[in-house]
């Protein structure tokens, strides 16, 4: 068996001549254009039985030349064409994909239905994750805070694969911010780089909420004592409210069938640390919705613009308040 061509189909089969008569096989085609297999195998099944292929334990078969074949398919997949799994035989690795088609092929008084291909076609990347998990506490600083002017210190504190955690001072501030990070060492600055720019273009814009209110001020004050406020005037003042902390965590994500289990890639936390904190869960949802881009809270969004900034295929985003909330 040889050829980049070569396909494999993981079939359910009947006796023409006896409908009783049911078994499982793997077909093996030494070209893709091929409408009949030139070698078959007979799975291991109880008489008049079809074999479960699914579930995480090989199927393998042994063909007349000695070849064998094994396929580990983790779990029904039902989408026509999607990646279920992995299979082998000497010559190396097969691709698995779901591709059920009823009376594919026919040989020897049997037809066959097709349940999985397995060919070279490369099988799809794994994706990212990106929880952003928020703390239930914010701060209040006077004015309109530019809260990206603020994240934008994280780029002189990432490294390749981690994070200086010193407190730095925010600018026209009398606040401080402190990152934590963390990221595969096999991909140093791609990850640590992309919880930057998520943190910055992402999180900030999501992360301050105005609150603007109407306060009286003295306009003219009795110059001797007692010092009363003869006149006063109402004006009003705007302050920033702005989530105190929280973290992104960056997980590989594999393919249904795959049997490759997610894998944490990364973390950045951050905290905010100034004179006024709040506890409010109204301002965490707030942020919430604003990071879940229009799917439903607590759950995954398919999001192109974090996938473009980590340079993957794609990503998917989630917001969740803490457990108080």
């Amino acid at each position: 068996m040889a050829g980049q061509d070569e396909m494999i189909y993981l079939s359910n089969c009947v006796n023409a001549a006896d409908a009783n008569d049911k078994f499982s096989e793997v077909a093996y085609f030494s070209h893709n254009t091929d409408t009949s297999p030139a070698a078959t195998a007979r799975a291991p099944t109880e008489p008049g039985k079809t074999a479960w292929w699914e579930g995480g334990t090989p199927v393998e078969v042994v063909f007349a030349d000695g070849n064998k074949f094994s396929a580990n398919i983790p779990k029904d997949v039902q989408v026509d064409g999607a990646f279920v799994g992995q299979g082998k035989n000497s010559g190396g690795l097969f691709s698995c994909w779901r591709h059920y088609r009823p009376n594919a092929y026919s040989h020897d008084d049997v037809v066959c239905d097709s349940i999985y291909l397995c060919d070279h076609n490369s099988p799809p990347e794994a994706s990212l994750k990106v929880d952003f998990q928020l703390g239930t506490e914010f701060v209040e600083v006077s004015g309109e805070v530019d809260v990206a002017s603020w994240f934008q210190t994280i780029w002189g504190r990432r490294q390749a694969t981690s994070c200086l955690e010193q407190s730095e001072q925010l600018p026209n501030s009398d606040c401080s911010i402190t990152y934590s990070c963390w990221s595969d060492p096999t991909q140093p600055w791609t990850l640590t780089n992309g919880m930057a720019r998520t943190l910055v273009d992402i999180v900030a814009p999501a992360s301050r909420k105005l609150e603007v209110r109407q306060v009286r001020e003295c306009t003219d004050w009795n110059e001797v004592p007692p010092f009363k406020c003869l006149a006063h005037d109402t004006v009003t003042v705007t302050h920033s409210q702005i989530l105190k902390s929280g973290y992104l965590d960056v997980w590989n994500v594999y393919p249904d069938g795959s049997g490759i289990r997610p894998s944490e890639a990364s973390r950045l936390d951050w905290s905010i640390s100034c004179p006024v904190v709040r506890a409010d869960c109204i301002l965490c949802h707030e942020v919430q919705a604003g990071l879940s881009f229009g799917a439903a809270l607590g759950t995954l969004t398919l999001n192109p613009e974090v996938a473009g900034i980590f340079g993957v295929a794609s990503a998917f985003t989630g917001a969740f308040c803490g457990a108080t909330c």
